[in-house]
């Protein structure tokens, strides 16, 4: 049995409360059948969760369930309309263990009467060849009927490739969907690809690539299509005889070119849109048991557009400085400061600001950390905006 809550801190006059409580509960029926259930209202509407699960086996699973998503109904009781808006949807799905190496799994979701009603259908398959290897593939063919917006088909095959080793992670996955409207409204076709590849190639080295892609295209216009690519390498260096010096060093694309109707990286609907390299390195070193310092320099050299119809693209360079002290107090407890410099070369413009924070250790590889950016800029070069100063929670994972 538990208790949830959350409550809206700030806000600004673009967004809505989002305050919600909650209860809910995770019961074994018996030995193979398990059962959870959850209940919450809040400014966006009520919230259901329902779900029975039957495990027969190890490998074999069924199950069924309801859910409600508070933003999908809005307002309070009084305003609830179940005819006019989304009514929840109905899950079910199985997966079975065919072999040794394979399995196999389906689900269904039905969206209930409201507004829009929809299908959808989702099959997959499972390999394991060894202990190293995973290979999966899958397909999930959906109808939505829309009275607002149009009914629309969607049929999305996917695939995706595994491998861990000792020292060595590679992990890929490429998904296609192509949606088909009535009248074509709503036709789109959409590209997604990530990767991800680590590798310990000695005691001192770590070296580190990602990649995520979304390349979407409409057939209405072409200032509805939205490219995403953002990719980066990476490596870390920890030397086995000096453990009180560790540096990381880092190379990223972003290639943002969202639609006029989509948000950028940096979660914003109207955001510039960009190109951008960008090259960074850092380090920390251990003064004493209790104090370590630190320092970082990144340069982002690229082009940046503020016009969603057009590709009026213009230089853009910045170079970022950061150092920062970190002072182990108590046992698990640490403070953090940092003073950072932020220029923008074309713009002529220097911006300086200070970071605060409070860290907390949970176990060996993990600490929690809340603080306060004075500065108007975040260390992250590829954000364009300069709205940045707050309150900030962090997680930090330590290896």
């Amino acid at each position: 049995f538990y208790v949830f809550g959350q409550a809206t801190v700030a806000r600004d006059s673009t967004r809505e409360r989002n305050d919600r409580v909650g209860i809910g509960f995770e019961t074994d029926i018996s030995e193979n059948l398990r059962a959870e259930a959850q209940l919450s209202y809040g400014t966006s509407g009520l919230g259901l969760l329902g779900a029975l699960t039957w495990e027969p086996t190890s490998g074999d699973k069924y199950y069924v369930g309801y859910r409600l998503v508070p933003d999908s109904i809005g307002g309070d009781l009084v305003s609830y309309d179940p005819f006019g808006r989304d009514n929840g949807t109905l899950v079910t799905g199985i997966r079975r263990q065919l072999s040794e190496s394979m399995s196999a799994w389906t689900e269904h979701n039905f969206d209930l009467m409201g507004t829009s009603q929809g299908l959808v259908q989702a099959y997959g398959v499972e390999f394991r060849p060894d202990a190293f290897w995973t290979l999966s593939g899958g397909v999930e063919i959906g109808t939505v009927r829309d009275e607002a917006s149009g009914d629309f088909e969607r049929i999305a095959p996917s695939a995706a490739i595994n491998f861990k080793d000792e020292g060595r992670i590679l992990a890929g996955r490429l998904e296609a969907r192509f949606e088909d409207s009535d009248g074509d409204v709503r036709d789109r076709v959409t590209w997604l690809g990530q990767a991800n590849m680590g590798l310990q190639y000695d005691d001192d080295w770590r070296f580190l690539a990602k990649a995520d892609a979304v390349i979407s295209q409409s057939d209405q216009s072409a200032t509805l299509d939205g490219d995403y690519i953002e990719a980066s390498i990476g490596w870390a260096y920890r030397p086995v005889d000096n453990d009180r010096f560790n540096a990381l060093f880092k190379y990223t694309y972003l290639h943002d070119l969202p639609g006029a109707q989509q948000v950028n990286s940096d979660d914003v609907i109207a955001g510039p849109k960009q190109r951008s390299h960008v090259l960074s390195a850092d380090f920390v070193y251990d003064l004493t048991e209790r104090l370590s310092v630190g320092a970082k320099y990144g340069v982002r050299k690229g082009k940046i557009s503020t016009s969603r119809e057009e590709d009026d693209f213009v230089e853009s360079t910045a170079h970022l400085a950061i150092v920062r002290a970190d002072y182990h107090v108590v046992k698990n407890w640490d403070i953090l400061l940092e003073g950072r410099a932020l220029w923008l070369e074309e713009l002529e413009q220097v911006h300086y600001g200070v970071l605060a924070g409070i860290y907390r250790h949970i176990g060996d590889n993990l600490k929690i950390g809340v603080g306060y950016n004075f500065g108007r800029f975040s260390d992250d070069l590829t954000d364009l905006t300069l709205d940045d100063e707050g309150f900030f929670v962090n997680v930090v994972g330590k290896f």
